[in-house]
């Protein structure tokens, strides 16, 4: 048997949550429903593992934010509704941070959240200037039009991290050659020069002279 964690509403409309030791989810549910409450969510609760600690610590890639950004536009344009896009962005979703973040929006939005409000709770994920825009494309009734303009504006910022990043790369190289340089006349020639004038016989390495 496995833990099952829910979240519901009783006929009074209150939440409640907890977890049931069973088979399946729809055992869960049918336990649930015999409760009388509404079934809003059921996740299987999995061991903690030590990798998946360290998932949370990874970084989302602007890459992947922006294909899935391009996705969810092209759904919601061909009249998906946005809860069925964000389970659909969900099950495409490679990355477990991105992921995550995703399901913990599409959970918020079911319970009444704008797309923006709950893109807005994880800001390491989501900029405040995706967030304005996305809050201003539903205010507007064009989401999926201002989901491609910040695809668009993710790409450029990509783009242009790279280009200083590529700009910045002779300049390290000739820094690094530069601190080299200057480690070595300060390790061997200095202390050699300095031997050699307190000696009467030369200490450094000369050329012969010839005889």
């Amino acid at each position: 048997m496995a833990s099952f964690a829910f979240k519901a509403l009783d006929l009074a409309g209150v939440p409640t949550h907890g977890a049931i030791d069973a088979e399946d989810k729809q055992t869960v549910a049918s336990q649930l429903r015999a409760k009388g409450l509404i079934v809003i969510d059921i996740v299987e609760e999995k061991p903690t593992d030590i990798g998946d600690i360290f998932a949370r610590f990874k970084k989302v890639k602007s890459d992947e934010l922006t294909i899935a950004t391009r996705q969810l536009s092209t759904m919601v344009s061909s009249g998906m509704s946005l809860l069925r896009a964000l389970y659909v962005i969900e099950e495409q979703t490679e990355s477990d941070p991105l992921r995550e973040a995703f399901i913990e929006v599409r959970k918020d939005v079911e319970a009444g959240m704008s797309l923006s409000e709950g893109l807005k709770r994880h800001p390491k994920i989501f900029n405040e200037l995706y967030v304005a825009m996305v809050a201003a494309g539903e205010t507007g009734g064009i989401l999926d039009s201002t989901l491609i303009r910040v695809a668009d504006q993710l790409e450029k910022d990509d783009a242009l991290r790279r280009q200083v990043k590529a700009a910045m790369i002779y300049p390290m190289l000739i820094g690094g050659f530069a601190l080299v340089t200057l480690f070595a006349l300060v390790a061997f020639l200095v202390p050699c020069s300095r031997r050699s004038s307190r000696t009467s016989a030369a200490t450094c390495p000369r050329s012969r002279s010839s005889r």
